[in-house]
């Protein structure tokens, strides 16, 4: 019989900071599994689906943008990060518990993960092979060949679409308007925080960044779609027929940080040319990395706007719901995968933050706003209802 020698950490480890991007204090807990379990995740904020088995094809893909090491610039700073980051510390098994959708954000780096890690030990357990694991690292290396090999053999197109338009805030919600006609095109709908700060400290909202109408202040918001997946598939599923599960994953993290990339770039271009907000930017590849620009561009479905539904608005705002090459899932999900999409806030003082857990009587409010009975809305919302 087949054995593995597998590894899981000698001890509980719990992990106390706030999160890279909501500033919420996060509290996670790394704790030894038996052999086979893999690496699994509970959120224990959540009553219902918060258990998480992580696929071994996504760790993987996890690993490349993930160097675990005490070098400046490795980070572990969301669940994917740290899926990878387990991987790469030749760790198999493990049960983690998080109160929140981040990991604590330590020093920004991997250092203090790391070195939690080594001090506790990990220990090794010989048992008959259960589970299908990828133990191939996804190098640097590697990656740059591929990269290579995408642009010398045109294997990958990449697509960009993007409009500006104006706006005025309506309440939590953000009219979007014709720029002829001055006639109201859609309506995109927000979620407030409800958290209790200290005294001076205000509950945000997306709309709190666009001016309202009675203000006779013009402003406007952007939207954008990108995909860098185009013939993403295909290649994938070559790989795939030659046994070739390496170049398959290693093909799609290309892809995927070539979507990041191009929605980066058009950003810039954005920002410094089209809305002209920020023409006289002079940034460093550091500085675009701690996004020290003026702007936000966040995405339906993650924390600031988290109900993915409003993907739909965008696309149709965008009028991209017939393109063949960006696509909507039932679930809401881009597809292809390498893909990203969201909307531009130029004010000055706009911030990334997280909505948190909601009321039931915003979640009413929301659902009417939307047009949407109660049951839809608690489907889209679940995971940030408060359950009172």
């Amino acid at each position: 019989m087949s054995v593995l020698n597998q590894k899981t950490i000698n001890e509980n480890i719990t992990f106390k900071d706030v999160g890279l991007h909501s500033g919420l204090e996060v509290t996670m807990t790394i704790k030894p599994s038996e052999p086979n379990s893999g690496i699994i995740f509970k959120r224990v904020d959540l009553k219902k689906n918060n258990i998480i088995i992580p696929n071994v094809f996504n760790v993987s893909k996890a690993l490349f943008c993930t160097t675990i090491s005490n070098e400046a610039g490795s980070s572990v700073s969301t669940i994917e990060h740290l899926m990878g980051a387990l991987y790469g510390l030749g760790i198999d098994n493990a049960f983690i518990e998080v109160d929140n959708d981040e990991v604590p954000m330590l020093d920004g780096s991997a250092k203090l993960f790391v070195e939690a890690i080594s001090k506790t030990g990990i220990r090794i357990s010989n048992a008959p092979i259960k589970v299908i694991k990828i133990n191939n690292k996804i190098t640097f290396k590697d990656g740059k060949k591929m990269l290579e090999r995408v642009i010398s053999e045109n294997l990958l197109t990449a697509k960009a679409v993007f409009g500006l338009f104006p706006a005025s805030r309506d309440g939590d919600d953000i009219r979007i308007y014709h720029h002829e006609s001055g006639q109201q095109k859609v309506k995109i709908h927000n979620l407030r925080q409800q958290i209790k700060k200290t005294a001076g400290k205000p509950n945000y909202c997306l709309s709190d960044f666009i001016y309202p109408s009675a203000s006779e202040i013009p402003d406007y918001i952007g939207a954008f779609a990108v995909t860098a997946g185009i013939g993403l598939d295909e290649i994938s599923n070559r790989f795939k027929d030659e046994l070739d599960d390496y170049q398959s994953i290693l093909i799609q993290s290309i892809s995927d940080r070539l979507a990041e990339a191009l929605a980066e770039k058009l950003h810039e271009d954005v920002r410094t040319n089209y809305w002209g907000y920020g023409e006289h930017e002079n940034l460093n590849y550091s500085d675009l990395l701690r996004e020290s620009y003026s702007g936000i561009r966040p995405a339906p479905g993650y924390p600031a706007n988290p109900d993915h539904s409003e993907k739909t608005i965008l696309f149709d705002l965008l009028e991209i719901n017939d393109d063949p090459h960006i696509t909507l899932t039932e679930s809401f999900a881009l597809h292809p995968a390498s893909s990203v999409c969201g909307w531009y806030y130029a004010h000055p003082d706009s911030k990334y933050f997280n909505v948190g857990k909601i009321s039931t009587e915003q979640s009413n409010d929301y659902g009417s706003r939307k047009g949407l009975d109660q049951k839809t809305v608690n489907q889209l919302l679940q995971t940030i209802l408060a359950g009172e």
